[in-house]
């Protein structure tokens, strides 16, 4: 599947799989990949709706994470991705032990 992301004044596709994790903007989601981040024209409802859950999951009610991308998982309810950012993104309390059972922790 591939994402549309606003670069400028062209719209890009690019791989799903490229995308370390979706973050809510408004009625946009900026979509962070690897190297660079993006805005893509699409809620964060409608990207849930067309990935599906096989490879990303909502551990939040403003973040869906690639779970390919998570280094690990810290104490205080946090998840660290790989890539040159090295992002930290909160777990919502309900999901906590949803992604410790799926990472494994």
């Amino acid at each position: 599947m591939k994402l549309p992301l606003l670069r400028g004044k062209a719209t890009v596709l690019i791989d799903i799989a490229d995308v370390v994790c979706l973050t809510a903007q408004g009625h946009y989601s900026q979509a962070t990949t690897s190297s660079a981040t993006s805005l893509c024209p699409l809620t964060l409802a409608e990207l849930e709706r067309r990935i599906g859950l096989r490879l990303f999951m909502r551990v939040h009610r403003k973040h869906l994470v690639n779970l390919r991308h998570v280094d690990r998982v810290d104490g205080r309810w946090g998840l660290h991705l790989s890539g040159e950012q090295k992002l930290r993104i909160p777990i919502g309390r309900e999901k906590v032990k949803i992604v410790r059972r799926l990472r494994a922790v």
